[in-house]
This record gives C-alpha cells, structure tokens and sequence, in this order.
C-alpha cells in the first residue's frame, strides 16, 4: 500500500496528546527494539519527530492507531492486531516511526561508525581514487586567458 498523498517536509504546528506521543514511542520500541549498536526506537525521539511533522489530518489517524495499540496492550501482538485492522492507515504509521529512526542523530552516527555509508559525499563519504585518471587520447585544446581574443561574428 502506497502513502496517500507524497510527503514534503513540513511543521504544522499539531500538538499530539501526551498519551499519543508515548504510545508512538512504545510502538517504536516494538518495531525497532534495537541491538547493539543500534539503540531502541523509543530513545531516539521517534514520537517527537512525527508530532513536529504530521499534519492534523495524518495525527487524528496516527492518535487512533496509537489508542488502539494501548487498549490492545501496548505490545507486539496489540501492533499486529492495529496493522490487520487497519492497514493503509497503518502504511502511515510505519512510515513516520521508520523516518523519524532513520533520520534521528544518534542512528545516523552507528550508520557512519559500522558501514561505509555517510550522509554526505565528503570529507568522509564514499571513496576517491587518489590518482585521477587521465584520458589516453588527447582533444580540445588550452589557450590561456592571456592569450583569449575577442571574435567578432558577422
């Protein structure tokens, strides 16, 4: 199941009820419950980060899939019963708690540190061969800016 709508970045200003958030945490540490050296999804601030994105109409969806989890028992049996009962709206919740992991600092630095990956290009990203190839035929030519002259065309 695809999203509804696409996702741009965005900061509504929605206040979750405090409830939600810590449900939101709860699952996170069900569905990413950490080994090391990767930490548990509820101490990455999982639940902050989709109360600072979500707009009012994903957190009404998001406060009733968190309320169903917690009367269902707050556990990895009551997350497989919300997602068999409501599963496109559940493809929104993975999505919050899966970017909100994966965009926390703390998961960012046990990425960089155990693989190869890093968020940008350089000075640590992805390896440069020392020596820059050279081309073996040669084209084009090199005039010097001193020596360039203006060319009328007629």
């Amino acid at each position: 199941m695809e999203l509804a709508k696409s996702y741009t970045p965005g900061y509504w200003g929605v206040t979750l009820p405090p409830a939600t958030h810590g449900a939101l945490d709860a699952i996170a540490a069900v569905m990413i419950p950490g080994r090391d050296p990767y930490p548990p999804g509820d101490s990455v601030g999982v639940a902050g980060f989709i109360a600072s994105r979500c707009d009012p109409e994903e957190a009404a969806v998001l406060t009733q899939l968190a309320d169903d989890f917690t009367s269902g028992g707050g556990d990895t049996g009551a997350l497989e019963a919300v997602e068999a009962s409501r599963p496109d709206e559940f493809v929104l919740l993975r999505f919050y708690v899966y970017s909100g992991y994966y965009c926390a600092p703390d998961v960012l630095l046990v990425v960089a540190n155990h693989s190869d990956y890093h968020p940008s290009p350089q000075p640590l990203g992805y390896a440069i061969d020392a020596e820059v190839p050279i081309p073996t035929i040669r084209r084009g030519t090199f005039v010097p800016t001193e020596e360039v002259r203006h060319v009328l065309h007629r």
